[in-house]
Order: C-alpha cells, then structure tokens, then sequence
C-alpha cells in the first residue's frame, strides 16, 4: 500500500511541479466528456495473510459473491470492475463508459443497451479527477459498496489514468477515447502488430486461506489481423507470430486469443481500441491496449501497435 502512496504522491508531484506557462488547466466536468473506453489492473494482492497482525489500516475486503450471483454483482464490465475492486486479488478487466460532462458517469449492459447511472465524477482546475463508481446493473446496487478513484486528466480530457483511493489500493484504471466514435468492427483491426506486456500467473489458492503465490509472466512476439477475425503469422517473417482468433464489438472492445508460434501456450484477452497519432495524409491505425482475460487465473496488460 505505502507502494500506491507513492505514486499518488508522484503524480501530485508532477501536476504542481509544471510551469504556469506550460500548465494545463480544466475549467471542471465537462472537461471529461463523451465516450471512454478502459483498462483496469490490479498484479498484487493487496491484503495481508489470514492471520497477519494489523498495526494500521489495511485493506479489508467486503463480504462478496461472484458477478452474476443472485443478489451481487452483475455480470457487466461495470459489474466486474467494482466486484474485483472490492476484493484482494489480482485482476485486469476493460470495458466502456460515457461521461455527461456534468458529473454523472453511465454505461451500458451492452452496446446497443439503454444506458444506466454508475457513478460521478469530479475535476478540479489543476485537472485532478476524482470518482466514485457503483454496479448500477446488480438489482442489489443499493447494498454493494460503491468503489472510490483519482488521478489526473490529460491531453485535454481525451485521457485520464486513475488510482484506487476506497476499498483498499492497488487497481490502476487509465481511460482513453475508442478508436472510432461511430463504432468498430473486425476489420477496424487488420495488420501486422507487436505486442508486448506482462503479467501473473496467480497460481493456486492456500488451502489455509493466505494469498496464492503468483509468478511473473511477460510476452513479446507479433501477430497478423486479417480484418475479418483470424490472426496468422506472416509468411515471410523471419520469426514465427502468434496465431488465433479475434472479435470486436460495436462499441470499440473486443477479445482475443493468441496461439505462441510452439503451439505450447493459449493467451486469452480483451481489449479497447484506441486511436494512435497519425501523420498528415496516412490513414488512421488502432492501437490496442489488452488485459489477460482469465479472471482468478491470471492478470495482466499489454499494448500492440
């Protein structure tokens, strides 16, 4: 916990510590506006060992069932993200959220859905974002602990990249435009793309309680997109790619699974799609931004571009 202090402290740090020439400003909520897409990770547990003597606060996990257990959590990205918040282990999960520009946060069970009220939302001048958010899908809403953030809001509001301040520590949630504000499709990924990132394996939960013991994992390689759902390795390559399958909905996420050029490894994902800066006169590319999606398995994140 003293670990995520610190980088709250940092970024403290980082927005007074800018010129009053190059400084950004925000004039308030509407500076967080529209539609969001997100990535959220959590890679270590965050509570002690059964048994551990508390000398000051810790993180105490709320009495909870899984996502779309009768009475609990729903079984939405929204419903996942306050769940997992809301307990002690490691996860990586992503999904959509739209920002009023007034302080209310909603979102959708699906894309084509009517939308819900799962949150507000505040911002200061000097561009700090604070936010509280709740399963407004779970038909218990009003009895499940709401899930408290803050970070800074940057490149103009097209970005914001938040820490969990309630419940415990320890989730990373960063927030950036989708790709296409008219929606994507399987050919809105097509190409050739490096990923790499990193991750844990959680490994098997203590028969006595205490926190499994997680390794480390990382992952480098390429991969093709066809634009129609397949990923190949390209002939020609001169090192072998993943292979596997992809889908992307509507709303600019989707999921993948990548074979490694052995055969010996199957890595499940979701993913956002974000814009990446384009020159003048070059046609636009989607960035990838990916979680490990094997929730009590593993938890990770990773970018392809």
């Amino acid at each position: 916990m003293a670990r995520i202090s610190c980088v709250g402290l940092l970024l403290a740090g980082l927005v007074s510590t800018l010129s009053p020439v190059n400084a950004q400003t925000c004039a308030g909520t509407q500076d967080f506006s529209g539609n969001y897409v997100f990535t959220a990770v959590r890679l270590a547990y965050v509570a002690p060992p059964v048994g551990t003597p508390t000398t000051g606060p810790v993180f105490v996990p709320q009495p909870t069932a899984a996502p779309g257990t009768t009475g609990q959590y729903s079984l939405t990205p929204i419903g996942q993200l306050v769940f997992w918040s809301s307990n002690a282990s490691p996860f990586s999960s992503v999904g959509r959220i739209y920002a009023d520009g007034a302080g209310i946060l909603f979102s959708q069970k699906t894309s084509d859905a009517a939308f819900v009220r799962v949150g507000t939302y505040t911002v200061s001048t000097d561009c700090v974002i604070g936010m509280t958010i709740g399963d407004g899908f779970s038909a218990a809403k009003d009895l499940l602990p709401d899930v408290s953030y803050q970070g800074v809001l940057t490149d103009r509001g097209g970005e914001a990249s938040v820490i969990q301040t309630s419940q415990g520590s320890g989730v990373l949630l960063s927030f950036k435009r989708p790709f296409l504000a008219s929606g994507c499709s399987a050919a809105t990924l097509s190409g050739r793309y490096g990923l790499s990132g990193q991750g844990v394996d959680l490994g098997a939960p203590s028969p006595t309680g205490a926190a499994a013991t997680t390794s480390p994992l990382t992952f480098a390689n390429h991969f093709n997109a066809d634009g129609a759902g397949v990923v190949g390795s390209q002939v020609n390559a001169t090192t072998p790619g993943y292979t596997g399958s992809y889908a992307v909905a509507s709303d600019c996420t989707g999921t993948l699974t990548l074979i490694s050029p052995d055969k010996a490894t199957t890595s499940k994902f979701a993913f956002v799609l974000t814009p990446i800066p384009s020159a003048p006169g070059q046609l636009p590319r989607a960035s990838v931004s990916l979680v490990l999606d094997s929730r009590g398995q593993f938890a990770g994140f990773a970018e392809a571009r």
